[in-house]
């Protein structure tokens, strides 16, 4: 992650831990220590070199930060939804109708066997 970015991102945490907008106090906070980090590469097969683990280690518990932060905020008079925009079916209506003739199709194939579509070979 580019040094830039990651500073942004805790200007940005900063900020939004500096305003007061009906935030709960009573919150887990959770931290990835270096070590979790180095494991949690391990398991994952990543080969993290040099400052890898520190850089990732800032960069995860810059997220949980932010994510602390939002389970903070008082959610109560926000009504549940499953989707933010109104969902609507833009696909026609299924319903059944008659399928072409069978002769009439295949009349028009380059090549036909036994009431069948005949393609070239692949595998």
């Amino acid at each position: 992650m580019s040094e830039c970015l990651f500073s942004n991102i805790i200007k940005f945490i900063q900020l939004l831990k500096s305003m007061d907008y009906g935030i709960k106090k009573d919150v887990f906070v959770m931290k990835i220590s270096e070590k979790e980090v180095e494991q949690l590469a391990f398991l994952s097969r990543l080969d993290l070199q040099g400052e890898e683990p520190a850089d990732w280690t800032k960069s995860l518990n810059a997220v949980l930060d932010y994510l602390e932060l939002l389970n903070k905020l008082d959610t109560s008079a926000v009504e549940p939804a499953a989707h933010v925009l109104p969902l609507k079916n833009i696909f026609r209506e299924d319903r059944p109708q008659q399928s072409l003739d069978k002769e009439l199709v295949l009349a028009n194939a380059p090549e036909e066997e036994e009431g069948s579509f005949v393609v070239p070979r692949i595998v």
